[in-house]
């Protein structure tokens, strides 16, 4: 194991896709995807097939943040903060339905809400709060593996803002700033 206010989740073209009967061939398992670039390398779809828009197949109100989602396998991960409590969710991309969720006290702030994408990687799923809180959570069942707050751990002063980067994976390592 490695050491906006209202968010609103819409998955809508990448299960456009799916529905018009092509199968995805990569997650999107962190912020900016799989390369860390923004671009999807997939090749076997024409945007041709959204004439009309996409077809928003569901939506999901999942609290205030500017988390970004991660798509690994049938499940989409993001993030958001309801009533001073950040809450991790892991949501069936094919009906929007949670799987699970998990949270955690964490003051809104003058900017509410998580800033950090969830990281997919080796089944587990990894967070970061505005606050410092380095979490790992197991992917499938929303258990936590290890936690850290990483401003406490380094005597660090958060920004005005909190923080706002996405976990990094490089081997056993989980990295932020």
């Amino acid at each position: 194991m490695k050491k906006v206010y209202t968010l609103t989740v819409l998955v809508a073209g990448i299960l456009a896709i799916s529905a018009s009967g092509i199968e995805a061939q990569t997650d999107w398992s962190n912020w900016r995807g799989p390369n860390h670039d923004g671009i999807s390398t997939e090749t076997d779809w024409t945007p041709a097939t959204l004439t009309n828009g996409p077809k928003i197949v569901w939506e999901k109100q999942v609290g205030k943040g500017y988390s970004c989602v991660s798509i690994a396998g049938p499940n989409v991960y993001t993030m958001g903060n309801i009533n001073n409590t950040d809450i991790v969710h892991c949501v069936s991309a094919e009906t929007g339905s949670d799987v699970w969720n998990y949270s955690y006290p964490c003051p809104e702030g003058p900017h509410p809400g998580p800033r950090a994408t969830p990281v997919f990687d080796d089944g587990n799923i990894y967070t970061l709060s505005r606050e410092g809180d380095l979490i790992c959570l197991d992917a499938q069942k929303g258990i936590v593996h290890w936690q850290k707050n990483i401003s406490r751990l380094y005597n660090a002063k958060n920004p005005r803002w909190g923080l706002s980067s996405s976990p990094l994976i490089v081997d056993d390592m989980a990295l932020s700033t």
